[in-house]
């Protein structure tokens, strides 16, 4: 991915998952204010923050510094290169709110304090785990968790053709992984704290829609890409997105193939902690150049 325009352009956002000590500490001295404000509203130095491994793993800490840096990393892109007006944006499960910001629909403090009250709720919402599944793709996961009596997980994150993540109580992830691995497939557990993108985040999608409602967003500056739907998310809309997002899948996989569909000469731009989208969207690529060659 580069920022030279050679034909649509969209701005992808990455989410959690992305981050890892040490990230954005150069963008700091570079936007002052915006670090002010976020130091203002989180209570602590971000430098501190963005190195402290333990605090990066905390669900509560983990969003905001994902998406402060994302925030950051856009604004240079933007000013250091001549990208114009992005066609679109979308993000990753939380890099909605990078995208939701980046567009102009909330400023940076209401951003912020949104995505800090979003990871309080999700923290608060029970213990659970969530597990990378590999070498299968989304259908065939299914129909094999309902062979293998595994009705209490939800599908998560379809990420690519055969990368899938799973979400539910922590006893049945672990049950799931020896199970799958059994099976010959890969089981990666993901270093979160929750079972997001599932059933069990019904609690905080209530408390975090009565936190929504109080809030104005203006009109975007572009289309804004639903990865729950694969399709722009009408402004009016901007607060079921938001909201059910937390018990929705991330149909990552079926979003960039309805873009690819939809805009032949489409770029792809990841601001941000990692390149974690970029790696996903170039395998999503070769899969279905694979496919196309042996046709």
């Amino acid at each position: 991915m580069n920022c030279e325009r050679q034909g649509t352009l969209a701005i992808a956002f990455p989410g959690q998952g992305s981050q890892f000590p040490g990230m954005g500490l150069e963008l700091l001295p570079r936007f002052g204010e915006m670090t002010e404000i976020a130091e203002s509203l989180l209570g602590l130095r971000l430098a501190e923050l963005l190195q402290d491994a333990d605090r990066l793993a905390d669900t509560a800490f983990t969003q905001p510094a994902v998406f402060i840096v994302s925030a950051m990393s856009f604004e240079a892109m933007r000013q250091d290169h001549d990208i114009g007006r992005p066609d679109l944006m979308l993000g990753h499960s939380l890099g909605l709110f990078g995208a939701i910001h980046a567009s102009g629909r909330l400023g940076f403090a209401d951003t912020l304090k949104l995505v800090i009250e979003r990871g309080q709720l999700m923290k608060a919402a029970g213990d659970g785990a969530m597990l990378a599944v590999l070498g299968i793709d989304a259908r065939g996961l299914e129909m094999l968790l309902l062979e293998l009596g595994l009705d209490s997980l939800d599908i998560a994150n379809v990420n690519g053709p055969e990368q899938t993540v799973l979400s539910g109580p922590s006893q049945a992830i672990e049950r799931a992984a020896q199970d799958l691995q059994r099976r010959s497939l890969r089981a990666v557990p993901l270093n979160v704290s929750g079972a997001f993108h599932s059933r069990y985040m019904e609690t905080a999608r209530v408390a975090l829609s009565r936190y929504v409602e109080r809030l104005t967003f203006s009109p975007g500056s572009c289309p804004l890409i639903s990865t729950t739907q694969g399709g722009p998310v009408p402004d009016t809309h901007l607060l079921e997105e938001i909201v059910f997002q937390l018990t929705s899948p991330v149909r990552w996989l079926q979003t960039v193939q309805a873009l690819r569909q939809r805009y032949p000469l489409l770029d792809f731009v990841e601001p941000g902690p990692g390149q974690v989208l970029t790696r996903l969207i170039a395998a999503i690529d070769a899969h279905h150049s694979s496919k196309e060659a042996s046709r």
